[in-house]
């Protein structure tokens, strides 16, 4: 095993007697991000549709699993996905089945047009999205009002979930106790940037991909939006540029980005909330928060390996090689 990557974590004021030991000879950044995104050969705990109304017209879709037994005072996990992702994603499925069976109710929540939500949404989702999770947060606090409630973000889900708490502040523990985000890109413009080096082309594709995938699927659903086109083979900017943008009414690309990253909020966060991110990870800047701006409510842990939500760590008797859910796992119960 690398040395380097047997590392202790580094919060922002002190160190964490906690490492992370990768799978021997897999301990690469672009390994670690794939093996993390493996499909899961379990399924998701079962479910209902929940669909909670926007102010817009829109419609979300959370697939709820509550397990039996479970009563209003016990907590729920909301969990969000990443760019092109959706409740059924690998990592939130693997997430929400492991918490289930430890009595939590657990929400996964489907941005726009994802999931089991396709259909429900003329707009896009998009990376500073947080009203829409706030709706869904006081939807279900509506109903279980003496539940606590903690969000789980993923990549662009844990970029969504701190802006959502910076933007709220210390009204943020009207609704919620924890956040946890997970390689979140708080930089946009960075992460775009970073995506877009010759040696991270392969996620820049995917991305890509499924991006045009979700549009083709939306117009196909809503023949009434205006017809968008793209040019061959665009990156990452061009289509924000050309489609997120205009999508939300933001000036341009960039405006975009600077509006709907995380990082200048993390400073107002009140609640308590966990960031981990890996120095070897091809999609996000792991050096994009200042120290000096992050409150005490938060605590930034960082490892030199681990790559884009990988994690994947050596065997042991008794542990999943999953470590990074053991960890999210053991944020929640201690909350």
């Amino acid at each position: 095993m690398p040395h380097c990557c047997n590392h202790n974590f580094v919060d922002s004021a002190v160190l964490q007697p906690i490492s992370f030991a990768p799978l021997p000879l897999l301990s690469s950044g672009h390994i670690q991000t794939i093996l993390g995104g493996f499909p899961s050969l379990r399924s998701a705990p079962p479910s209902v549709t929940h669909l909670v109304s926007l102010n817009d017209g829109d419609i979300l879709a959370c697939e709820v699993a509550t397990p039996t037994g479970w009563h209003p005072e016990q907590r729920t996990a909301f969990l969000i996905h990443g760019l092109c992702g959706s409740d059924r994603s690998p990592r939130v499925i693997r997430l929400a089945r492991k918490l289930y069976r430890r009595g939590v109710k657990v929400v996964r929540i489907n941005l726009r047009g994802c999931g089991s939500g396709k259909g429900h949404a003329r707009k896009p989702y998009h990376g500073g999205c947080s009203g829409d999770i706030a709706a869904v947060l006081k939807a279900f606090k509506t109903e279980t009002p003496y539940s606590p409630f903690c969000v789980t973000g993923f990549s662009l889900g844990g970029n969504i979930a701190l802006k959502l708490a910076g933007e709220l502040g210390s009204a943020a523990e009207d609704l919620l106790d924890l956040v946890i985000a997970i390689s979140p890109p708080i930089d946009l413009a960075a992460s775009v940037q970073r995506i877009g080096l010759s040696e991270n082309r392969l996620y820049e594709v995917a991305f890509i991909r499924g991006l045009l995938q979700e549009v083709t699927e939306r117009h196909a659903m809503f023949p009434e939006l205006q017809p968008v086109m793209f040019p061959f083979d665009p990156k990452l900017f061009a289509f924000d540029q050309l489609y997120t943008a205009p999508a939300w009414g933001f000036t341009d690309a960039l405006d975009y980005y600077d509006r709907a990253s995380a990082k200048p909020l993390i400073k107002n966060i009140t609640i308590r909330s966990h960031i981990i991110v890996a120095e070897d990870d091809p999609i996000i800047d792991p050096y994009a928060l200042d120290p000096k701006t992050i409150p005490n409510s938060v605590q930034v842990w960082r490892t030199a390996c681990g790559g884009h939500m990988g994690y994947v760590a050596r065997p042991r008797r008794g542990q999943s090689i999953h470590w990074l859910d053991q960890l999210m796992i053991k944020w929640i119960e201690a909350s």
